[in-house]
């Protein structure tokens, strides 16, 4: 919430008055000499059912959490408390403070004169306004023990009086002094990785950024102390020379760079309450931060015009002091980009076409050259013959022509002119203090380099052309003796002169912007822009890590420090300049160090326990405590063995039943395979067996015969012919036999029908059955 909105009524907690001893807290006002406890339960008495409050007090649960926070740590004050005689308390005064109240008699109402006595005096000093009744007291070193003050009103013959009691106490050293209690862990180092937050966030979707499409970078950094410095710890500066970083903010106590930092095209922010350049020893370049975009240093496509330079990052620096070594030198650096060179231009490619010189070619010869020879450059010549004396001669003769009358020598060709050169960028926009500016460049970045300048090519030869048409006259005669007629030109006529025409020279072109823009500057008038939750978050946890390791001074050093500067940026009107964001989270941390003090101020170590506190275990209670776990703890790895074991045995019966399940499924695979195997047998064994039928058949007619040559020469025989002989029955049995195999009908009904022959075989008739 904005507590600047925060108006508090006018009642004896809160007061709007000006007053010499206030000074204010946001709108809340403390008094600083009250005592804690007192003022605690001052708040306390306000609060009713987690959030409302009783009379005038306040409406706002973060407006009395700040009130209590000022008056636990005295960083405010509040005009005296004033008390009725008989309702002024007992008063206890601490060495370096003074105890001050105004005092009235409710008894004898206004105007009564106050007076008092002290028993025994004491050594500090004691002042009463015998009209006002403003009293105060501050002690002495020398006051070490109780005293009383004797309060006296007098009105009229009447007096009112009370008598309080006064007690000095003496500020006590440290238990951890007097107890020799001295950290043994090294102080934490405010460079320290623990104590830096990176944040980096990628642009969703590619964008031209440093002359390429690239997915771009957000990056937040915060800390105690942030440095940047090749080969540091923190890692910090990798990020110098990326061309991916569209934004960098850095929220720090103190900020560091040791480096020349580089961040092409990077809007770079920096909340810090001191930026700091130092130039160590063989560091190349000066330590800067520098934003000066990636440039195009090879040319575009011949005749394309460069691209133009980009602008340089913008800088937002937001901090509360700057320390440069060496005086003032360049330590911000945004100029604008160098635009890219111009594509190349070409010169002409072919001269103008020549043509050739007709008279002095010889076209015209044998037609009384002579006279045609004054007339140069001639690429057509037409000639007239007339013979004026036809008597003499043949009528008027065309001699004829030389020549092309359709064509002049050709025009050279035109250069092609060069690209334009990119323009230089703009610099960076730079948004800061006034006393920053002289260590900044934000100028603009030159043109790119211009392209060449291109020739055009010669015109056609000869130039100038001539087209001519000669007539010649034929009528006089040479002197005696000869008499021989010559010609002799009468009219002469140029048809027609053409200039055959060079083609263009082509300067390279200049760039429109030859240098970029300056780059602007807007002042900040916020005092306290530097302030940050992300850089005070890290700044109270170095506060926490020191108070832990046993560094109280120092913790309570940056806590107070901090503190003070929240409740002055409350109490400012830049406070109301904020995000509501910002302001919570501030508040928050400053109710936190507010805790922290309390229990600094307490003489509490980090736990809230007191100095040189430990367990109160003995060697007999340790024992007693180990005696009564032996038997839970054994009790507990019985259990635990025995589900263990119980859980071995279910999991090695669940693998059994897996194993068994894929057992039994390659075996029905496998019957699945063989059954399929027999099916594809049965139409081989039918025909098998109609074969072997067919065989049985042929064997026992086969039989028949061998028996009837048998029983014929038994026949012989009387001997023999009245017993069957071993081989009949022999022979009986094996014909029986061969004719239980089936034809062509079911295996089961074989099987039943040779189970019936051999119930009916008889071994003395064995072919009975055939």
């Amino acid at each position: 919430m904005n507590t600047n909105s925060f108006q508090p009524p006018s009642d004896s907690l809160f007061d709007t008055s000006p007053h010499p001893l206030v000074r204010k807290t946001g709108k809340l006002r403390c008094v600083a000499a009250a005592d804690e406890a007192n003022c605690m339960t001052q708040r306390a008495q306000t609060h009713r059912n987690g959030s409302r409050f009783k009379g005038k007090i306040c409406q706002f649960e973060v407006a009395i959490l700040l009130f209590a926070a000022a008056c636990l740590q005295g960083v405010a004050q509040l005009p005296p408390p004033d008390f009725n005689l008989g309702d002024v308390p007992p008063q206890t005064v601490w060495y370096g403070q003074t105890a001050a109240f105004r005092i009235h008699s409710g008894t004898l109402g206004a105007g009564a004169a106050f007076s008092m006595n002290a028993s025994p005096q004491p050594q500090g000093v004691l002042s009463l306004d015998s009209a006002s009744g403003q009293f105060s007291y501050t002690p002495d070193l020398a006051d070490k023990t109780l005293f009383t003050v004797t309060f006296i009103a007098a009105l009229g013959g009447q007096s009112d009086g009370q008598t309080v009691d006064f007690t000095p106490l003496p500020h006590l050293p440290p238990e951890q002094d007097v107890f020799g209690l001295k950290p043994v862990h090294a102080p934490p180092d405010p460079e320290d990785n623990n104590y830096i937050t990176r944040n980096e966030v990628l642009s969703s979707a590619s964008e031209s950024f440093n002359n390429q499409m690239r997915t771009t970078r957000t990056i937040t950094i915060s800390g105690n102390t942030v440095v940047f410095q090749q080969g540091h710890p923190n890692g910090l500066f990798s990020y110098s020379d990326n061309d991916d970083i569209k934004q960098l903010d850095i929220h720090a106590q103190k900020v560091i760079f040791r480096d020349a930092f580089k961040v092409p095209q990077t809007a770079v922010t920096i909340h810090a309450r001191e930026l700091r350049f130092e130039d160590p020893p063989g560091t190349p370049e000066p330590a800067s931060i520098v934003t000066t975009p990636r440039s195009i240093t090879t040319r575009p496509a011949q005749f394309q015009n460069g691209a133009a330079g980009l602008n340089g990052g913008n800088m937002n620096l937001m901090i509360a002091n700057l320390w440069s070594a060496g005086g003032t030198k360049i330590r911000f650096i945004a100029d604008g980009g160098v635009g890219q060179p111009a594509g190349i231009g070409q010169d002409g490619a072919l001269d103008g076409v020549d043509m050739p010189d007709q008279v002095s070619s010889g076209c015209a010869r044998g037609a009384q050259a002579f006279e045609v020879m004054q007339f140069p450059n001639t690429t057509y010549l037409e000639i007239n013959k007339t013979d004026c004396c036809p008597a003499r001669l043949v009528s008027p003769v065309t001699h004829g022509y030389c020549g092309d009358p359709n064509n002049w020598p050709g025009n050279g060709d035109d250069a092609k002119s060069a690209g334009k050169p990119g323009d230089g960028g703009t610099g960076g926009t730079m948004y800061l203090l006034e006393d920053v500016q002289p260590y900044i460049r934000n100028e603009g970045g030159i043109a790119g380099s211009k392209g060449n300048d291109t020739k055009g090519r010669r015109g056609g030869l000869p130039n100038p052309a001539n087209r001519w048409k000669v007539n010649i006259l034929i009528g006089r005669t040479s002197p005696p003796p000869h008499g021989i007629p010559y010609p002799t030109l009468s009219v002469t006529n140029i048809v027609e002169t053409h200039f055959s025409v060079p083609g263009k020279d082509m300067p390279a072109p200049e760039p429109d912007i030859p240098v970029g823009a300056p780059g602007s500057f807007t002042l900040i008038h916020h005092p306290m822009s530097w302030m940050s939750p992300f850089a005070l978050r890290a700044i109270v946890a170095h506060a926490k890590d020191s108070y832990l390791y046993g560094y109280l001074d120092e913790a309570k050093q940056v806590l107070v420090d901090y503190s003070q500067l929240l409740d002055d940026f409350a109490s400012s009107s830049d406070w109301s300049q904020l995000s509501d964001d910002w302001q919570l989270q501030l508040t928050a941390m400053r109710n936190e160090m507010g805790t922290l003090l309390h229990r600094i101020n307490s003489n509490l170590d980090y736990f809230g326990n007191p100095p040189g506190w430990v367990p109160l275990l003995s060697f007999e209670a340790n024992k007693l405590a180990f005696e009564n776990e032996i038997e839970r703890s054994i009790r507990q790895l019985y259990l635990s063995y025995w589900v263990g074991n119980a859980a071995t045995v279910v999991q090695n019966r669940v693998d059994a039943l897996n194993s068994a399940r894929v057992s039994l499924k390659d075996e029905i695979v496998q019957f699945q395979n063989e059954y399929g195997n027999a099916i594809d047998l049965i139409p081989g064994l039918e025909i098998e067996s109609i074969r072997i039928s067919n065989r049985v058949q042929e064997v026992t007619a086969q039989l028949r015969q061998i028996e009837q040559d048998l029983m014929q020469r038994a026949n012989n025989n009387v001997n023999e012919r009245h017993k069957v002989p071993a081989w009949r029955k022999a022979l009986g049995v094996a014909g029986t036999l061969l004719s239980v195999v089936p034809a062509g009908q079911p295996v089961l009904g074989a099987i039943g029908a040779g189970l019936n022959l051999i119930s009916t075989f008889d071994p003395h008739d064995p072919l009975a059955v055939c």
